[in-house]
């Protein structure tokens, strides 16, 4: 079918679907370009955009970052489709890595903020497919498509104006021969102005031939000890439903050797018993040994109170010794120890879950291997995602927040990607990649910290330095962040936006690319420690340094923004080798200083603020250009 006549197809469509919406007060599209419509302005309305009315591309792969590579021979392109289950009877299937369904924003929707959902579902093989949103070809999240019937799935929530484009694209196809193929089926984007979208997961169903717990004789009354009925339930290795209820525990209920079950709750509770005893398992819900299993729509309460004591080792949800397993829209909270708890696990997915109040950690991962957390909120924990020894870690869209020690941290991981996150008032760094010097890893190779916001640094610890800080890494980037500091005003002693370095005598972190954040009321801008790193585009205000270069083959380029409120506002250390080239330069005494031990590099091409007494001071080794 050519371009014009799945245009014309799909316009007549959605204006017949239109007209029988209007009725019911449901804004729809018209088919225009980028299948876009807009509701009523001040309604709150959701804007509803049609796969088959927008644009279908492929995007370089070089640029989607896919998660997997494609054997020869698979199926490639975006193609509408005719499904009966889809808005308008059409979607578009999205086929292979970089294959894209590209909507844009329309004209009447205001600039702000907004929460956006994928109306899709998914050819699954071997996992579900996995999209990227770009929103005007920066990547701002990813979220899989984990339903084999039409869902909404959350991406995000970005700031929008009319005329930005959102890519919908495929980034990890897998395809071994006909009826292997993983697939992904847009039929429609949703926008809704923040806060107004309900952006948990739809209220999971239990699947078919899921068998209720009461058959086995819980009760789910909140009085009655539920224990047994509960164990003998898990024992069964069958897919189980919780209806709605409190289950009261005094024991772990634990699931093992299951493959391909479901545990599904509906407004049901696992409640921890004030008399609860550890019988080996430490946790109120445990599944171990165990694949291709998910466990979803349950609330986990522990036991802490606020003089509960650290020795006391109760998870609140455990995962041991498994593959492929996926907690989806849980809620977990007041757990003795960690509220999720899993180890030696590969392909876990924790998506759309609350985890709040645990004794120590929010969530934390070790030995897990292609590990995905998205779309969760994390409270009131000390650390509150953690991930340790292992490899493929990626933390997107969360939101992570009241932590005593660190937002959010891996050790001993490499590939680790955190994008789309918010964390905020955190009591020592915001997000941080570092080794693990337990696990015997040195250095951590390649990691990702991208669209994060960060705000709230709080000091509480000694060694609380920054809101982002990358320790002894090799190979990645930090790109379009926004870190608002507290100014130096905790009493820590440091407080860096954005800090590049080794961890201890370990190799200094390089071949980083540092670009477009926007770092405010920091105390220092950027603390690059390190080597081969190329800092372009970033806006920075701190009330001390802007830039310490502090390594060798450092770039500051081309930045429309360096300022800083120190005497010096880009200060290169004893041996710092680097170029200042093309800046924008804000400050009060002196611009650049250059004239220590060992400095080279060029500095050229730089705007000088006219309220600077001295724009630059160098020493012999760096050439100086007006």
């Amino acid at each position: 079918m050519n371009q014009f006549s799945v245009a014309s197809r799909s316009s007549f469509a959605l204006l017949v679907t239109t007209a029988l919406l209007v009725g019911c007060g449901t804004s729809r599209p018209g088919g225009s370009p980028g299948g876009s419509a807009t509701p009523p302005a001040g309604t709150g309305a959701t804007t509803q955009l049609e796969a088959e009315g927008a644009t279908t591309v492929t995007l370089p792969q070089q640029e989607i970052q896919a998660m997997t590579v494609v054997n020869p021979g698979a199926p490639s392109g975006g193609k509408v489709i005719s499904d009966a289950g889809a808005s308008g009877g059409q979607a578009v299937k999205l086929l292979s890595n970089g294959n894209a369904v590209r909507f844009t924003v329309p004209s009447g929707l205001g600039a702000g903020r907004y929460t956006v959902r994928v109306q899709g579902r998914a050819d699954l093989y071997q996992g579900g497919p996995v999209v990227s949103l770009r929103v005007n070809g920066t990547e701002r999240g990813r979220v899989e498509l984990s339903s084999a019937t039409y869902a909404a799935f959350t991406a995000g929530t970005f700031d929008l104006k009319a005329g930005d484009t959102i890519d919908v694209t495929l980034v990890n196809d897998l395809y071994d021969g006909d009826g292997k193929d993983r697939n992904a089926i847009i039929d429609y984007l949703m926008i809704d102005p923040a806060g107004t979208a309900t952006t948990s997961s739809p209220a999971v169903a239990a699947p078919s031939g899921a068998v209720d717990v009461k058959s086995f004789g819980a009760r789910g009354d909140g009085s009655t000890d539920d224990t047994d009925a509960l164990r003998r339930a898990a024992a069964s290795g069958k897919s189980l439903y919780f209806p709605s209820g409190t289950y009261r525990v005094r024991r772990v209920i634990s699931f093992q050797n299951l493959n391909g079950q479901t545990i599904t709750g509906q407004n049901a509770t696992l409640k921890q018993d004030s008399n609860f005893t550890r019988d080996g398992d430490n946790a109120v819900l445990f599944l171990k040994n165990s694949s291709n299993v998910t466990i979803q729509g349950l609330t986990v309460i522990g036991n802490r109170t606020s003089s509960t004591p650290s020795s006391i080792d109760i998870d609140g949800v455990k995962v041991a010794d498994s593959s492929s397993v996926t907690l989806r829209a849980m809620n977990v909270s007041r757990a003795t120890t960690n509220g999720i708890t899993v180890r030696d696990t590969n392909g876990l997915v924790i998506e759309n879950t609350t985890v709040a109040q645990s004794n120590h950690h929010g969530i934390w991962i070790w030995r897990g291997r292609n590990t995905r957390l998205s779309g969760n909120t994390v409270n009131d924990s000390g650390i509150g995602i953690l991930a340790t020894a292992g490899d493929g870690f990626t933390a997107e869209n969360n939101r992570i927040s009241g932590t005593s020690d660190t937002g959010t941290k891996t050790e001993g991981v490499n590939n680790v990607v955190y994008r789309g996150n918010t964390v905020s008032n955190f009591g020592k760094d915001g997000i941080k990649v570092m080794p693990h010097t337990a696990s015997g890893v040195t250095v951590i190779r390649n990691a990702v910290i991208e669209n994060n916001t960060v705000s709230g640094f709080r000091g509480l610890t000694y060694d609380a330095t920054s809101n982002i800080l990358v320790h002894s890494t090799l190979g990645g980037r930090v790109v379009g962040n926004t870190v608002t500091g507290s100014g130096g005003t905790t009493g820590s002693p440091e407080e860096d936006g954005i800090r590049i370095n080794a961890y201890g005598g370990y190799t200094r972190s390089r071949d980083i690319e540092v670009r477009n954040n926007t770092l405010r009321n920091v105390k220092t801008g950027l603390r690059l420690i390190s080597d081969n790193i190329t800092v372009t585009g970033n806006r920075v205000q701190a009330v001390g340094y802007a830039a310490l270069l502090e390594g060798v083959g450092l770039s500051l380029t081309n930045n429309p923004e360096i300022r800083g409120g120190a005497g010096i506002t880009v200060l290169y250390t004893t041996g710092a080798q680097g170029d200042v080239i093309g800046n924008s330069l804000f400050g009060n005494d002196l611009a650049i200083y250059a004239a220590n031990s060992g400095n080279r590099g060029r500095i050229s091409g730089n705007t000088f603020a006219s309220t600077y007494r001295n724009r630059v001071v160098a020493g012999s080794g760096v050439s100086y250009t007006p």
